[in-house]
This record gives C-alpha cells, structure tokens and sequence, in this order.
C-alpha cells in the first residue's frame, strides 16, 4: 500500500471519528420522567425501589408551578 494511500486512509478514519464525537457531544439527553406523588403543594418524587420494593426519592414542594427539591433549614441544637 503506497504511503499517501495509508494517510489518506488515516485522516478519513480520523475526521469520522471527530464528526461522530462532535454529534454526540451536541446530542441532549433526554431528562427522566419521575412520578410525584402529592396532595396539593407537597410531593415525594418516587425515583425508583430499593432492594425490599420500598419507594426511593426526594420530598418536593410546588413553587410557581415548578416541583423543587426541599433543603432541611439548618438548625442550632445545645449539645449536652
């Protein structure tokens, strides 16, 4: 095989393996569809089972229509 062939060759397979990075890159995953569960504006968003079959998620809260994830409010404790 002549060696232009052979460079050729290479830069082909090199610039395919650019391309199809470069698509994937810009490819946007699709985000998960999560069942919450509520009544009224608060919520436990079931992310899936453990390993007995009890629910696994976050408490979520209805803020301008938007489920958002609720952070504890830190607290001071006395420590005796």
């Amino acid at each position: 095989m002549p060696k232009r062939l052979k460079v050729l060759l290479a830069v082909v397979i090199a610039l395919g393996v650019f391309a199809s990075v470069a698509i994937l890159a810009q490819t946007r995953l699709p985000e998960r569809d999560f069942r919450i569960v509520s009544g009224g504006d608060i919520g436990f968003r079931v992310e899936g089972t453990d390993a007995s079959g009890r629910a696994v998620g976050t408490f979520v809260v209805r803020v301008d229509g938007n489920w958002v994830e609720v952070s504890p409010m830190p607290t001071l404790r006395r420590v005796n």
